[in-house]
């Protein structure tokens, strides 16, 4: 539970900086479907740790869960569905209630989240500056330096730049 805290602060944070670029509210029920992504991102390690997400994607779309409504559980699900590994967007479902262009936004600031928090520990992360310009997205620190101090991150952040890429998203860093 308290990793997927760390998670859902981090998204928080990054949602916060580019809420505006996303064209959704700060406080929406968007925000909020973020949220609750990232609390529950992980409740498909439960079944297994191979492809995770996709039994966390399907436990919140089929479980019953008072307060959602069905549309919500299937955002929640694709949030959580493509929080790691290939972007598969033609297997994205269209939703009435919400746009796609926002979902896709919030699939964004979910797995850099994850992503910048992927190595559980207790060390701090520097602070981090999510930037939006059109399709481009940069994730940058106040500290230079920041990369060359967890070469894992590194690592981590140029495949999912390949991810990204291979989405048509660019990725900076």
């Amino acid at each position: 539970l308290e990793h997927a805290a760390k998670i859902k602060g981090q998204a928080q944070e990054f949602f916060q900086q580019v809420h505006s670029d996303l064209s959704i509210k700060k406080s929406s029920e968007l925000s909020d479907l973020l949220e609750w992504s990232a609390l529950l991102h992980e409740v498909g390690l439960n079944i297994s740790l191979q492809a995770f997400h996709r039994h966390s994607a399907y436990i919140l779309r089929h479980t019953y869960m008072p307060g959602f409504n069905r549309e919500q559980q299937r955002v929640l699900a694709m949030l959580v569905r493509f929080q790691r590994k290939s972007l598969k967007l033609n297997e994205m479902e269209e939703f009435s209630l919400y746009k796609k262009k926002h979902i896709i936004g919030l699939i964004r600031v979910l797995r850099l989240a994850i992503l910048v928090n992927g190595q559980r520990n207790d060390d701090p992360l520097p602070p981090l500056s999510l930037t939006v310009d059109g399709d481009k997205w940069t994730l940058t620190s106040g500290e230079s330096d920041w990369l060359e101090h967890s070469k894992l991150l590194h690592a981590d952040l140029l495949t999912e730049q390949e991810y990204w890429h291979n989405a048509g998203w660019e990725l900076d860093f």
